[in-house]
């Protein structure tokens, strides 16, 4: 997968995480391997989707140790995508995607996610 890709699949993946209350382990968890690179490149960011934002456009000028770590965390956000899948389409069929619309279904159906999807996410959020 080229980064860019990766970058998507997280993004998306963050949106979810913010969606159903689990943000702040996880950018934590992304931005702590990646804290020099967050220093250096995206002072001005605030609030994780700015970062997030900031570490996909200036990827390929990341320390190493940050680019193999972002392309880990997006490889655990790919399975957590495919755990997820299901719920996806049960829960929230025929709902278009922009505008935070999928987010929103998923948040409103949390209750009612997959052991799957929700050991998806868990893995994702332990996959330290």
């Amino acid at each position: 997968m080229k980064p860019n890709k990766l970058m998507v699949q997280l993004v998306i993946t963050v949106a979810m995480l913010m969606s159903l209350g689990l943000l702040s382990r996880s950018i934590a968890f992304a931005v702590g391997q990646c804290e020099g690179d967050v220093a250096a490149f995206c002072q001005g960011a605030e609030g994780p989707k700015q970062v997030l934002g900031c570490l996909k456009q200036n990827f390929g000028q990341l320390s190493p140790q940050c680019q193999m770590h972002i392309s880990q965390l997006a490889e655990a956000v790919r399975e957590a995508h495919q755990d997820c899948e299901q719920d996806l389409f049960m829960l929230c069929l025929g709902v278009p995607p922009g505008s935070g619309q999928i987010i929103q279904c998923l948040k409103l159906n949390k209750d009612y996610l997959s052991p799957e999807c929700r050991a998806g996410i868990a893995n994702l959020l332990m996959s330290r």
